[in-house]
């Protein structure tokens, strides 16, 4: 299908608020739409392909095996992994628009427990994979639109966070993972990714599997590194570090159900950095 087709088609759609009349072949189009995922079109990958799937998911247009099939074609070498590794490249919105499909399916499964718990850890590595391999940073890209990789994938890590299915091992594999992409020191995060990040922190932080023990030792390692003789590189690093502590400092301090002693502990990790610093 001719990209011009399927934008109009998806307008019409959209305007008639994601309803699925009889006349449209919604696995049909489906499928056009993730062959066209990482359209760079930023009107057809945002406002219609996105949105038209974030909807037909959440409004059960889908039954438990479509949602299924949709997961692992988001997650396969042609979607999530595609030319995986490659920066500064149109390859990232397929990788990241895939991750931000995923990332409802996800909050779909919270929300229906349609994976099995097999399923659930079969996939879940996979998008640990990712975010460890993703290189382009990059936000906002001039003319194509948000690529967004970090905060993309930090939204499939908060919904894994919520989830009932996660153990204490998956959570301390995610957060490990967190750490990983916030130890950077050639990129500044500076499109709000420190945000999107936070509340996948904050949720992996609640959940009821995590001890305490292990929260202390995540923020022990998220303030530990080399001194790098760079100085711009290692204030990067520290930068990024601080802006992630400081959103998550936001992110408890508004959430009534997490206890304020985390608070003191994000506190002293900004002492230790500015120790760190100089």
């Amino acid at each position: 299908m001719e990209k011009a087709v399927l934008k109009e088609k998806l307008k019409n759609i959209a305007e008639n608020e994601y309803e699925v009349s009889g006349n449209i072949d919604y696995e049909n189009l489906t499928n056009e739409m993730l062959d066209n995922i990482g359209a760079i079109d930023p009107e057809l990958r945002d406002d219609l392909i996105y949105m038209v799937m974030a909807n037909w998911i959440m409004d059960d247009v889908y039954d438990n095996q479509e949602l299924k099939q949709i997961l692992n074609i988001c997650l396969d070498d042609n979607h999530l992994f595609y030319k995986i590794g490659q920066s500064e490249s149109d390859s990232v919105f397929t990788r990241t628009f895939s991750a931000l499909i995923l990332a409802i399916l996800f909050h779909k499964d919270n929300k229906k427990d349609y994976l099995e718990q097999l399923e659930f850890q079969t996939a879940v590595p996979e998008v640990f994979k990712y975010f460890k391999e993703e290189k382009d940073l990059r936000g906002y890209v001039k003319q194509n639109g948000w690529a967004h990789a970090a905060a993309h994938g930090a939204d499939i890590l908060a919904e894994i966070a919520q989830s009932k299915k996660a153990n204490k091992n998956t959570i301390q594999k995610l957060l490990k993972a967190i750490i990983r992409k916030i130890h950077i020191k050639d990129y500044v995060y500076f499109n709000g990714e420190d945000e999107r990040i936070a509340s996948a922190v904050k949720n992996a932080i609640k959940n009821p599997d995590l001890d305490d023990e292990s929260i202390n030792k995540w923020f022990r390692e998220l303030t530990e590194f080399k001194k790098i003789e760079d100085r711009n590189k290692y204030d990067t690093l520290i930068f990024n570090i601080k802006n992630l502590l400081k959103s998550l400092y936001f992110e408890i301090i508004t959430d009534q159900e997490i206890n304020d002693r985390y608070l003191i502990l994000i506190t002293d990790s900004l002492k230790d950095l500015d120790q760190k610093r100089f």
